[in-house]
């Protein structure tokens, strides 16, 4: 195979992968969402279900951002760290 044919089938297959993943990410729910979500399974926690929310609904903003080429935004990753004993469900 020549290298114009490897290039032109990689970019191919660059388009398409990059189509499939944004379908997976044009339907974000909003952080009330993920909030009322949160509360059919946790209990309490309302400060620390709204962190994770904002946190959730950013990283896919970011997400999506890195797969449409609009206008060049870049959105700062961040890091959430859940602390507690064991069993206490951070996970």
């Amino acid at each position: 195979i020549c290298n114009e044919c490897v290039e032109l089938a990689q970019s191919i297959i660059d388009t398409e992968t990059k189509a499939e993943a944004q379908k997976d990410f044009t339907n974000i729910p909003t952080p009330h969402e993920i909030v009322d979500t949160l509360n059919q399974y946790v209990v309490g926690q309302e400060e620390a279900k709204k962190t994770l929310a904002v946190a959730v609904y950013n990283h896919y903003k970011r997400v999506n951002a890195s797969l449409s080429d609009d206008d060049g935004t870049e959105l700062q990753k961040s890091n959430i760290c859940l602390v507690g004993p064991t069993g206490s469900g951070k996970t």
